[in-house]
């Protein structure tokens, strides 16, 4: 078991919903995994590069919002635990990553929440894991890397179910590739994703994420590029440098993008479009 917690985010809020932009979560692996009968990849594909408005919710999911606290005390009262929802992170991909109903203190024990009546009834019926629903749990065990984990179903003054779903190795690796085959679409196309590590750890380290996310922060350090409470800014060994709007900028003499929010440097090298304008990344500078 290893994997990163987001503790500096809040669910729900303005925050939340702009770092999401830049990972894959576990409701939008059902769409990548084709299993979304509402919306197709395409569709989440222009969400994320901000052509289309997402979907910013219904009635069904307020009842979910409305309901998801009553449901927890009640698992926490069945299981006699205490449950929190927690972000968490991929401890080899930082752009991978969920949003969890709750999670156990010892981070021992994950679980999923639905309150939707038409998910109660088919739960309640068959006893079985909605098959809408196997990227999205599955999606979660592969970042926390659990064997299982406990989904619940709620609904006001009817009995909790509550199910056990296994790991399933060979889902998962399907999975992880298709999402990561999103992930370079996603970045050939100019977006950014999120490549820092928040949080803390659990787990065992390895070297590869220490080496990602150590990083420098003492006054006298020299120039350099870094991330910065999530975004990537460059410090010329005094302050760090913005663009005054959108554009390319000389920086040190490499001609740099300014997004109005952050710098673009993507991890690969190749045709992005900017403004309108397709421009060459070769990994250091934009031509």
């Amino acid at each position: 078991m290893s994997f990163y917690v987001v503790d500096d985010i809040e669910q729900g809020t303005d925050r939340w919903h702009k770092w999401r932009r830049g990972v894959i979560g576990a409701s939008e692996a059902v769409i990548i995994m084709g299993e979304n009968r509402w919306k197709g990849r395409e569709q989440l594909m222009d969400e994320k590069l901000g052509l289309v408005t997402p979907f910013s919710g219904n009635a069904a999911t307020q009842r979910g919002h409305d309901l998801e606290p009553h449901a927890r005390k009640a698992l926490e009262k069945k299981f006699k635990v205490q449950i929190e929802p927690t972000i968490v992170q991929d401890s080899r991909e930082p752009f991978l990553a969920a949003s969890l109903d709750g999670i156990t203190a010892d981070k021992d024990e994950v679980y999923e929440i639905k309150c939707g009546v038409r998910a109660y009834e088919i739960v309640s019926e068959t006893r079985r894991l909605p098959t809408y629903y196997v990227a999205q749990v599955q999606h979660m065990m592969m970042i926390t890397q659990h064997d299982s984990l406990k989904f619940a179903a709620y609904s006001p003054g009817d009995p909790l179910i509550v199910l056990d779903v296994k790991r399933d190795e060979q889902y998962i690796r399907r999975l992880r590739q298709r999402e990561l085959d999103f992930v370079r679409e996603l970045e050939s196309r100019g977006h950014k994703l999120q490549y820092e590590f928040r949080g803390f750890r659990v787990g065992p380290d390895s070297a590869r994420t220490k080496s990602v996310q150590s990083k420098t922060r003492t006054q006298k350090m020299e120039s350099r590029w870094l991330i910065e409470d999530g975004l990537c800014m460059f410090w010329n060994g005094q302050e760090f440098l913005v663009g005054e709007e959108p554009g390319i900028y000389d920086v040190e003499g490499m001609n740099q993008y300014w997004d109005g929010e952050e710098w673009s440097r993507p991890k690969k090298k190749g045709k992005y479009f900017l403004l309108g304008e397709e421009y060459y990344w070769d990994g250091n500078s934009w031509e």
